[in-house]
């Protein structure tokens, strides 16, 4: 969204028919973006039926993506969604090729809500890059992670890479 939009703060969803409304004003008086981006605090695709409605209200012609950690009960159902549903691409946080690190990062002394995130996340990636969506691994610039290594993961997932600032 728009700076100007007002959703740099949400603390509650946002329902699908007000993103549309909102879209649809920015695209009939500004210029067509060259990509619209899910992403936030919180992972966009937990809302999956908002963004898959918002999707189908917008031209075809429009590249979308979402930025996800990738965390899903059902990530064949979610990669199969975005694909059908012509998304152009997926950031996925993935924070380190080391598992260990990968919590650390992601889950603090909290425990995580799945067994193996490390490899849930890279088997979404996986599914999602089988149903031909433009995977990249993103990964934060933080003193524990081996930025390298994450490029390389990406390299063998046959997924592009960015490193991100890590931001306490």
């Amino acid at each position: 969204m728009p700076k100007e939009s007002g959703y740099n703060a949400i603390t509650q969803p946002i329902p699908a028919s007000e993103i549309i409304r909102d879209l649809t004003s920015y695209l009939t008086t500004k210029q067509q973006p060259s990509e619209i981006c899910f992403a936030g605090t919180g992972d966009p695709l937990l809302e999956l039926d908002t963004v898959l409605a918002v999707r189908e209200s917008l031209p075809a012609t429009i590249p979308i993506r979402a930025h996800t950690n990738g965390l899903f009960e059902d990530p064949e159902f979610v990669a199969a969604s975005l694909a059908n549903a012509a998304f152009s691409g997926l950031s996925i946080n993935l924070n380190s090729a080391n598992p260990s690190v990968y919590e650390k990062i992601m889950f603090g002394s909290h425990i995580p809500p799945f067994h193996n995130p490390h490899d849930k996340v890279l088997s979404f990636a996986a599914k999602a890059i089988q149903r031909s969506l433009n995977v990249t691994f993103t990964a934060v610039s933080h003193p524990d992670v081996d930025l390298h290594a994450v490029e390389e993961l990406a390299i063998q997932f046959g997924a592009g890479f960015k490193q991100r600032s890590y931001l306490i």
